[in-house]
């Protein structure tokens, strides 16, 4: 995941140029479990609003945690079974 982070000094997110702001380790869950990675975000040029992640971005991550397999993982558990019973079926599966 860390070769999908972005380190220049702006970037153009939705038409919106972005700088750097913060740079911080991020924890994400991945298929084979949770990954903590070095990333950086950008803010919008001129706004102190939410900042971005260009890594989460690229890396489609889901609801700024999980990468889209992990995503579909747990959907596939929850689905069947109920909270307790995924829970414990990813306990047991390798990773």
């Amino acid at each position: 995941m860390a070769r999908l982070d972005v380190t220049l000094p702006e970037v153009v997110i939705d038409g919106i140029v972005h700088r750097p702001g913060v740079t911080a380790v991020g924890e994400y869950m991945t298929a084979v479990g949770p990954v903590k990675v070095m990333r950086h975000r950008y803010r919008a040029v001129g706004t102190n609003g939410a900042s971005e992640c260009p890594l989460e971005l690229r890396a489609g991550i889901v609801e700024g945690l999980f990468t889209p397999l992990a995503a579909r993982m747990g959907v596939w558990a929850m689905t069947p079974l109920t909270s307790l019973e995924s829970e414990n079926l990813f306990r047991e599966l390798p990773g």
